[in-house]
């Protein structure tokens, strides 16, 4: 397997954060009280789950088709490119 094989199994759901997370696109802190979204999948057997600002998943998924029809990586690296990593407040 290659390091951008999808996940066996997945799920996504919003939910509000009883505990502080951090964010995989802006790495800007998920508050307590705030609504995300949890990916959670099996990758290669190892289950993970990976949280996002609901703002942040929703620009991520714009984008996922770009990584399946170009064939490289986008996670991680989408707001960097549009908005220089600014926050997800500072966009709403």
């Amino acid at each position: 397997m290659c390091d951008f094989d999808g996940p066996s199994v997945m799920r996504v759901a919003t939910h509000r954060s009883k505990v502080q997370r951090r964010c995989a696109e802006c790495v800007v802190p998920i508050l307590v009280g705030e609504k995300y979204t949890n990916v959670w999948g099996v990758w290669e057997g190892r289950s993970d789950s990976i949280y996002f600002h609901v703002a942040c998943y929703k620009m991520y998924g714009k984008y996922a088709k770009i990584e399946e029809e170009g064939g490289y990586d986008v996670f991680g690296s989408v707001l960097s490119i549009q908005i220089g990593r600014a926050s997800c407040r500072e966009r709403v």
